[in-house]
């Protein structure tokens, strides 16, 4: 069985591998995350919000607790910045511009 999370309000910049790079390696409290699989939320069509700026997606776990760990990572508002920043020096130092905080769901 697996277990999922909805997070949404993610820059569209920030791609699906940096996202999951974060969730395992972005916090030291939560070490050993593992993702089985991203994909976008609801689907492609409809992922991204009306305006173009932000995305959702569905994280997948093998294990419940990875889903609830990765779930209490992004209920800290530095993890939005922390995500950002990871993404800008993937990107080689391409500012992203971001109002709001990324926000999480069970699925």
């Amino acid at each position: 069985m697996s277990h999922a999370i909805i997070i949404s309000n993610i820059p569209v910049e920030v791609t699906n591998q940096t996202l999951q790079s974060f969730i395992e390696t972005g916090d030291h409290r939560f070490k050993g995350i593992k993702v089985s699989h991203i994909q976008e939320f609801p689907d492609v069509a409809h992922s991204v919000s009306a305006d173009g700026k932000t995305k959702t997606i569905q994280a997948f776990f093998k294990h419940e607790d990875d889903a609830l760990n990765a779930g209490e990572l992004f209920e800290d508002e530095e993890s939005t910045y922390k995500l950002i920043a990871l993404q800008e020096k993937n990107n080689g130092g391409k500012k992203i511009h971001h109002n709001g905080k990324v926000k999480t769901a069970k699925a």
